[in-house]
C-alpha cells in the first residue's frame, strides 16, 4: 500500500537503460536494544528516469550476481549489485527497467499496475512470482524474456471477498521446499483484529493452509518476508502516521511456530523510526554467507520527493 498515492500510468517503452547514482545514508540501530542484528551499510539510490522508484518487492540471486526489483507501476528493474568490502550493497550498475505485461502482450495499466511482492519461483532462479494489490492476484513471469508476459496465474486462497482494494497481496515468497506463501498486507482474523492471516500453498497437497501472527501494534502491517538458511522466517513490517512518520520492524519466527497456524508473536530483531532515519521499507531479500546471513531492505519512495529509495544491508551473525 502506498502511503499517499496510487500508481499512475507509466511511460510507454520496452526497455530503458538507466544510470543510478548512490550516496551513503545515515541509518542507525540501537545496538543495546537489538544486539542480534547489525547494519553493514545504507545507501540512497537516485536516477533521473521518471519510473525509477516505488520499489515494493526485491529478489537477489543466490550468488549475489543480480538483483531484481518490482515497482508500484508494474516495472521490473534488473541490475548488478556493487558490493562493498563488508559484504553490503553500495550501488546498482547496468540497470534496466522494463514493463510487466498482461496476456495480451501490452504493458499493464490502470488498476492492474500495483505490483507489490516478488520471489523466485524455480530453483534455477529464472522465473518469478509477482503479487499484486487492487486487482488481487499472483502471476508467474519468465525473467529471461525481454518482454515480460505472464506464464500463469497462481491458484489463490478463496478470500477475494475479504481483501480490501489497497491492502491485499503485499507479500509472496517461495520457500526452499517449494511451498509458496501469500501474505496480505492486512487481513485480520474475524473478531480478532490483532491477528493477521496469511496463507501457504503446500507443495505436496496443493492446498492452502492458514498462517496467523499477532500484530505488534495497530496499523503495523507485513510488507515482505524471507526464509533464512536455518529455516527461520523474517517478516518486514511497517507503519505510518503523520506524527511518527514511517517506521519499520524486522521480526523473526521459528519455522515451526510460523507454520503452526497458531497466532505467534515472534521476536523483534530490529526497529527503525524517524529518529533513526527510517523510510517506507517494503521489500526484503537475503544472502547466506559463511558466518551468518545478509539481509537487504529496500524502501518505496512512492515517487515522491519527500521520500527516498534506500537500500540497507543488515547482518545476522551465526
Amino acid at each position: 500500500m502506498g502511503l499517499f498515492v496510487t500508481p499512475e500510468t507509466a511511460e510507454n517503452y520496452d526497455v530503458a537503460k538507466i544510470d543510478v547514482s548512490c550516496k551513503p545514508y545515515d541509518l542507525t540501530l540501537d545496538a543495546k536494544a537489538y544486539p542480534k542484528i547489525k547494519i553493514i551499510s545504507a545507501v540512497e539510490l537516485n536516477a533521473a528516469h521518471t519510473d525509477f522508484g516505488g520499489f515494493s518487492g526485491v529478489a537477489l540471486k543466490r550468488d549475489g550476481s543480480k538483483i531484481y526489483a518490482i515497482t508500484d507501476r508494474a516495472r521490473l528493474a534488473e541490475a548488478e549489485p556493487v558490493a562493498n568490502p563488508q559484504g553490503g550493497i553500495s550501488c546498482w550498475r547496468s540497470v534496466s527497467l522494463r514493463p510487466l505485461r498482461g496476456t495480451s502482450g501490452d504493458p499493464l495499466a490502470g488498476s492492474y499496475l500495483d505490483a507489490e511482492g516478488m520471489t523466485f519461483s524455480n530453483s534455477e532462479q529464472t522465473k518469478a512470482v509477482i503479487s499484486f494489490e487492487r486487482r488481487h492476484r499472483a502471476v508467474e513471469y519468465d525473467l529471461t524474456e525481454e518482454k515480460e508476459t505472464p506464464l500463469r496465474e497462481l491458484q489463490q486462497p478463496d478470500i477475494a471477498d475479504e481483501l480490501t482494494y489497497n491492502e491485499s497481496y503485499e507479500t509472496v515468497r517461495r520457500l526452499k521446499n517449494g511451498d509458496i506463501i501469500l501474505f496480505p498486507e492486512y487481513l485480520p482474523e474475524k473478531g480478532a483484529s490483532s491477528r493477521l492471516r496469511g496463507y501457504v500453498l503446500n507443495r505436496k497437497t496443493d492446498q492452502w493452509e492458514q498462517i496467523r501472527i499477532i500484530q505488534t501494534e495497530p496499523g503495523r502491517y507485513v510488507t515482505d518476508l524471507i526464509e533464512l538458511k536455518n529455516g527461520d522466517i523474517l517478516t518486514l513490517e511497517r507503519a505510518f502516521t503523520v506524527l511518527t512518520g514511517p517506521t519499520a520492524t524486522v521480526r523473526r519466527f521459528s519455522r515451526a511456530e510460523f507454520m503452526s497456524g497458531v497466532p505467534q508473536k515472534g521476536e523483534i530483531l530490529a526497529a527503525f523510526n524517524r529518529q533513526t532515519g527510517s523510510d517506507n521499507f517494503e521489500a526484503m531479500a537475503s544472502l547466506p554467507i559463511a558466518d551468518g546471513e545478509l539481509i537487504y531492505l529496500l524502501s518505496d519512495d512512492n515517487f515522491l520527493s519527500l521520500q527516498k529509495t534506500l537500500l540497507v544491508t543488515l547482518k545476522i551473525p551465526d
